[in-house]
């Protein structure tokens, strides 16, 4: 299982910063976790880590 998500992570690490910032929206605006994760190829997992990296991101900004 540690090697599944080791993989989701370093194929999620070659998205832009902006389509994992269009997926909170779409997330945003109702579409579900599993939803987008199909529009973007990646895991319903990859798109809670990539809200998580933002939020984390957005907090050192401040």
């Amino acid at each position: 299982m540690f090697a599944i998500t080791n993989n989701v992570e370093k194929f999620s690490q070659g998205v832009p910063e902006k389509d994992k910032l269009q997926a909170l929206v779409l997330y945003a605006s109702g579409l579900s976790m599993n939803q987008i994760a199909q529009l973007f190829g990646v895991s319903a997992t990859a798109i809670l880590k990539w809200g998580k990296h933002l939020r984390i991101k957005a907090m050192r900004q401040n």
